[in-house]
């Protein structure tokens, strides 16, 4: 369980890195000409950090599970 926890956190964790640089670089013309920048920016950290948390979680759960 706590592998497949770990590979979703992975993929979480990923998905923020790459859909902050899609809006920093792609979507960033449209954002800021909506005044949606902020909105996006602080929706890929809130996503950020809960993939976070879950690796937090999956590497808690892999350690006190223990051999």
């Amino acid at each position: 369980m706590a592998i497949l926890l770990f590979r979703i956190a992975a993929v979480l964790c990923f998905l923020a890195v790459a859909l902050g640089a899609f809006g920093a670089h792609s979507l960033r013309s449209t954002l800021e000409l909506r005044g949606m920048l902020d909105v996006w920016n602080k929706a890929v950290l809130y996503h950020f950090y809960t993939a976070i948390g879950l690796l937090i979680l999956a590497l808690f759960g892999s350690i006190n599970r223990g051999p």
